[in-house]
C-alpha cells in the first residue's frame, strides 16, 4: 500500500468514523505517537497529499510539513521554494518555524509548561527523536518569562541586597564587580548530622556500584529495589548539598554594598549572580582598594594575610563525589536548576 493511501486510510478512521487514536493504536497493535504521527500526516493540505501520492515528494518532506496545521503555510513553503535544496526537510521546517520559538529557544525552555497552562497556541514536531514543541504565541512567551523573573527577583530581593534586576542577556556581565562569599562555621547541629550523612553516602555508594548505578538512571529503566537505592542516594546528597550552602555566605554588609542579576543561561536555566558591584559603584570601591593599599604601604604594613586551611570532615568517597559541584557552585554562586519535566502533548 502506498504510504498515501494507508495516510488516507487512519485519516478516515479518525475523522469520519470517530474513532479515537487510542482505539486505533489498540486496533492495529501500534504505538499512540505512530497514530498521532500519522494523523497529523492525514491533515495535510490536500494539495500535499497529493504530491505525496504522484510521488513528488518523500515521506521525508511531507513530514517535515505537519509542524503547522496551516495548509496555506504548508503550501506555500512547498510550491514556493524557488531550487530543489530549499525542499530538504531541514530547510522546510526552518521556513515553516521562523516566526515560532523552537524548541531550543531559552524562553522556550524556561516558560514551556507555563504557557502550555495558559493555553498558547503551539504546533509540533512529532517526527523528531523526541516531540519537539513550538510555541506560536510569542507576546504571550515572553509575558510569562518576564513575571516569571519578576517573582524570582523578588524573592532574592527579600534577601537584603542593595539592587536585585532581572536580565535576560548576560553578555555585559564584565562591566560589573564581584563579591565572594564569606567562609561560615558550620553548627554543632550541622557538624553532627554531615557526619552522620556522610557514613549513609558511603553506604549508598557502596550499593549503586554493587548494582553498576551511577544514580542519575531514569525510574523506568530501574528494578524497584534499584530505584529506592537511586532515590536515597540523592536525597542524602541533597541533604548534604543544603548543609555545605552553608559553609559559605554574603554578610550584610556585603549586602548593603552589592547586588545580584536573576537571569537564563544559553538553554534557559535560571542563572543567579549574587555579589555583584554595579558599575556606578565599582569604580568608587576601586578607588577606596587604591587608596588603603597606599596606606598600608605608608605605615610599612606588608604582613601577608593570613590562609585559612579548610579541614574536611567528610569521607574520601563523599568529597571527590561533591567537589565538582560544589566548585561550579562557588565560582557561580548560582539557584539550583531547574527540572525539566515532559510534558505529554
Amino acid at each position: 500500500m502506498h504510504p498515501a493511501e494507508e495516510i488516507a486510510a487512519f485519516g478516515k478512521l479518525n475523522k469520519e468514523e470517530g474513532i479515537s487514536p487510542e482505539e486505533i493504536a489498540a486496533r492495529f497493535g501500534i504505538s499512540r505517537m505512530t497514530v498521532r504521527r500519522r494523523l497529523a500526516l492525514a491533515d495535510l493540505s490536500p494539495r500535499i497529499l497529493e504530491e505525496l501520492r504522484q510521488d513528488n515528494m518523500s515521506l521525508e518532506q511531507a513530514q517535515a510539513l505537519t509542524i503547522t496545521h496551516d495548509h496555506d503555510r504548508q503550501e506555500a513553503a512547498w510550491f514556493g521554494a524557488q531550487h530543489s535544496w530549499n525542499r530538504e526537510p531541514r530547510h522546510l521546517k526552518r521556513r515553516l518555524s521562523e516566526e515560532r520559538l523552537n524548541p531550543t529557544d531559552k524562553i522556550s525552555h524556561f516558560i514551556r509548561e507555563e504557557y502550555l497552562a495558559a493555553g498558547g497556541a503551539f504546533e509540533s514536531d512529532l517526527f523528531a527523536t523526541k516531540e519537539q514543541v513550538y510555541l506560536i504565541d510569542k507576546e504571550l512567551a515572553y509575558t510569562l518569562a518576564e513575571k516569571k523573573l519578576e517573582a524570582l527577583r523578588e524573592t532574592i530581593a527579600a534577601e537584603g541586597w542593595k539592587w536585585v534586576t532581572p536580565d535576560f542577556p548576560y553578555s555585559t556581565s564584565n562591566q560589573y564587580g564581584r563579591m565572594y562569599p564569606q567562609k561560615v562555621e558550620h553548627s554543632a547541629e550541622d557538624q553532627a548530622k554531615l557526619e552522620e550523612l556522610s557514613g549513609e553516602h558511603d553506604r549508598l555508594a557502596a550499593q549503586l556500584e554493587e548494582h553498576d548505578l551511577y544514580g542519575d538512571e531514569e525510574a523506568e529503566d530501574l528494578t524497584p529495589q534499584q530505584q529506592e537505592i537511586v532515590t536515597s542516594y540523592n536525597k542524602v546528597n541533597s541533604a548534604i548539598e543544603a548543609i555545605q550552602d552553608r559553609e559559605e555566605a554574603f554578610t550584610d554588609e556585603q549586602k548593603a554594598e552589592a547586588g545580584a542579576v536573576v537571569t537564563l543561561d544559553h538553554v534557559g536555566e535560571i542563572k543567579i549572580e549574587r555579589g555583584l558591584i554595579a558599575p556606578q559603584d565599582r569604580a568608587a570601591n576601586e578607588t577606596k582598594a587604591k587608596a588603603a593599599t597606599t596606606a598600608k604601604q605608608i605605615d610599612g604594613d606588608t604582613t601577608e594575610p593570613e590562609v585559612e586551611i579548610e579541614t574536611n570532615t567528610l569521607s574520601a568517597a563523599l568529597t571527590e563525589d561533591l567537589t565538582a559541584h560544589r566548585s561550579s557552585r562557588r565560582r557561580a554562586c548560582q539557584a539550583p536548576r531547574r527540572g525539566n519535566p515532559r510534558h505529554d502533548l
